[in-house]
């Protein structure tokens, strides 16, 4: 496992504390870190590290060079979400990893998002701009509503967990809702509606009520 004290770890360093923890669950899903923990809830905040977050505000390098330095680590990053999900299970063990894993999740795809806005329509990108920004949003819509999904999902996580994601959601689908489409807007509303009239906690109510879309 790379050292957890260093101040950023490589790709190569992520992707190999990745194979780590899928061996560490293949012989005892206990093992795995967890967040808050005495033992290893550092390794745990290492994985979550926004470090790479800081590549794509690198202006001095191009474009392409941003985004694809970052797109291995969704892939590693996926692959963490796959190891504390649990599809099969109604209810979460691992509530409270996979709520936080989805929260980077959420940032690091905003931050992508963000940068391709910026640059995809510059003379300078290399890259068609309708059809590269239709691409990038259609994988985006499909990510957002997934997250929605999620949400509504309360009998599958714990309580504190979904008050905190619900915070997070806020946050992401403001700072997202100028790229979505109409269709795509509709849609989110009429699930988050649905989550909202259906939640037995007020705090989630709140938090998504409170959400500034526009």
């Amino acid at each position: 496992m790379p050292a957890v004290t260093k101040n950023a770890w490589s790709l190569n360093e992520f992707s190999t504390a990745i194979n780590k923890l899928e061996e560490l669950k293949s012989e005892n899903p206990a093992l795995l870190p967890l967040k808050g923990s005495k033992k290893s809830g550092a390794l745990f905040e290492k994985l979550l590290s926004r470090e790479i977050i800081k590549v794509l505000g690198d202006t001095t390098r191009s474009y392409a060079d941003r985004v694809n330095s970052v797109m291995p680590y969704i892939s590693s990053v996926s692959r963490l979400l796959n190891l504390y999900f649990d599809p099969g299970q109604a209810k979460q063990l691992h509530s409270k990893e996979v709520l936080n894993i989805m929260d980077f999740y959420m940032d690091l795809m905003s931050a992508v998002m963000g940068v391709t806005y910026m640059v995809i329509a510059s003379p300078n990108s290399g890259i068609k701009s309708n059809e590269g920004l239709e691409q990038a949003r259609a994988g985006y819509n499909l990510f957002s509503h997934g997250l929605v999904a999620t949400m509504g999902s309360e009998s599958a996580y714990e309580k504190e967990d979904l008050i905190f994601f619900s915070k997070k959601l806020k946050l992401f689908l403001e700072k997202s809702w100028p790229w979505y489409d109409e269709k795509t807007r509709t849609e989110l509303k009429a699930n988050i509606n649905s989550i909202i009239a259906k939640t037995s906690i007020s705090q989630v109510r709140d938090n998504l009520k409170g959400m500034k879309l526009r």
